[in-house]
């Protein structure tokens, strides 16, 4: 009942008044179903929209640090600097690659130069889409895992979060899961887009799969 009075006190217009009440409805509602719809409803107030890359932009995804630079480009002002920029990923990577990663990602009109010169991604949030090809994704999300499995060495626990768990569930459950996690990556997004300024790059890898057969059925 306090939604009303709090929109007119922060000053919003109908369309952020709107949004406003469905975040505090996300917020407070206990169930899953209608979580999910407030969820829809939300995501269709957002300005910006996923850009799918197309099967000429696949090599976006032929080495990890094609991606991070891509995403280092909303946090830090680039122009001509690329010893600042090479450093400035980790792991660190070599000048050249870095030369060659924004000559690349320009050809492919993922980034462009702003009014005061600094190289900036034309769209923030991008997914591969079938054009680009299971195999170049999955070459990619192996560079990732990799990685991943090295940050445990390389960075404290309070830069990292690391979660498994071992589980035996029926099909019911997984697809349960299943539908759980594509919710969760659509929040992730959500959050991701909605952010105003960034200030580090981060890698997310989710990954759940069989660790035995499937159980026969009984006579």
């Amino acid at each position: 009942k306090y939604i009303p009075k709090f929109c007119k006190a922060l000053d919003l217009d109908k369309k952020e008044s709107e949004y406003f009440s469905l975040m505090v409805h996300y917020t407070h509602t206990t169930h899953d179903h209608e979580k999910q719809n407030i969820f829809d409803k939300m995501v269709s107030y957002l300005p910006k929209k996923i850009q799918r890359l197309k099967k000429t932009q696949q090599g976006f995804y032929e080495n990890w640090y094609y991606v991070a630079i891509h995403q280092a480009l909303s946090v830090i002002n680039f122009k001509d600097n690329y010893q600042e920029l090479a450093q400035f990923i980790q792991p660190s990577i070599r000048v050249p690659d870095a030369k060659h990663a924004i000559k690349l990602l320009e050809e492919l009109q993922l980034i462009q130069q702003d009014k005061n010169g600094f190289y900036r991604p034309t769209e923030t949030a991008m997914v591969g889409g079938e054009e680009v090809g299971a195999l170049v994704i999955k070459t990619f999300q192996n560079q990732m895992m990799d990685m991943a499995k090295k940050s445990q060495f390389t960075y404290t626990p309070e830069q990292r979060h690391v979660f498994t768990q071992t589980l035996s569930t029926s099909m019911c459950g997984w697809n349960r899961i299943k539908y759980k996690l594509q919710q969760f990556q659509q929040e992730i997004i959500e959050i991701v887009r909605s952010e105003e300024e960034e200030e580090q790059v981060f890698q997310l890898n989710v990954q759940m799969f069989p660790m035995s057969q499937m159980k026969a059925d009984k006579e």
